[in-house]
């Protein structure tokens, strides 16, 4: 099946800020072939580096029956905004990948994952996995995702086009900000190489023009629980779907 498509920048909207520090806008595209027609949402959420707390957080040590979904999680806690995180094993327990939570080291970096999320006094930062190893840097808080659908600096980190549409979620980095994107699930999904050219192409283009930006994991488990007083977004993991980690931002 041929992807052939075209944006629909018209339906998209501009960045609207929701506080000081962060923005939100939606991306829309249309995507149509002589088999099918698809229309994509995503919401973006474009941050101001150092202007508020960030952390990880493992579900990993705790029982089933104990695990919170994300909207529970930040309910209960009272964050800003808690996105679903990293990859898991087939038992749904223990995470996929590098997992450091207040620099300790829960799980070990692995190298078949291509991207490392990790967050040094405050900041934001996304690598390479091989960068991370060579550079020896000590997070205070890191995750692993894969793959890396736009390379730095600006290059698209995806080349093959192919029909596995999912919902995805990613976080990527842009001059002094860091934008978190998560597709609505009331849409259709889409494929690695669509959210590849929306994450790589230039604002004039609708998209995002990110450095750098690693994909999480995919398919039921994308969920963002946000509630920034007027404005408030769930879109949730698929029921009964535990997530292993969750990627959390707080007002400071």
């Amino acid at each position: 099946m041929s992807e052939q498509a075209f944006a629909a920048p018209q339906a998209s909207t501009e960045w609207q800020v929701l506080r000081k520090g962060i923005e939100h806008r939606i991306i829309k595209r249309h995507y149509s072939d002589e088999y099918s027609t698809r229309q994509v949402s995503l919401h973006a959420f474009r941050i101001k580096q150092g202007m508020f707390s960030l952390a990880t957080h493992s579900f990993h040590s705790l029982a089933d029956n104990e695990r919170d979904s994300v909207r529970e999680f930040r309910k209960k806690n009272k964050h800003l905004m808690v996105l679903s995180g990293g990859f898991f094993q087939s038992n749904f327990r223990e995470p996929v990948g590098l997992v450091i939570e207040q620099g300790n080291i829960l799980f070990p970096l692995t190298k078949s994952l291509s991207g490392v999320i990790w967050i040094k006094q405050g900041q934001l930062h996304l690598s390479t996995t091989k960068h991370f190893q060579q550079q020896a840097i000590k997070p205070d808080y890191a995750l692993q995702g894969y793959p890396r659908i736009v390379d730095p600096i600006n290059k698209r980190g995806i080349q093959t086009k192919r029909t596995l549409f999912r919902h995805r979620a990613a976080l990527c980095t842009v001059k002094d900000h860091f934008i978190v994107l998560i597709s609505d699930k009331q849409f259709s999904g889409l494929s690695l190489y669509e959210l590849s050219a929306i994450a790589q192409a230039k604002e004039a283009d609708d998209g995002l023009a990110c450095d750098i930006a690693i994909n999480l994991d995919g398919g039921p488990a994308p969920a963002i629980s946000i509630d920034e007083g007027l404005f408030n977004l769930e879109i949730r993991e698929r029921i009964g779907w535990q997530v292993p980690n969750v990627f959390v931002i707080d007002r400071k």
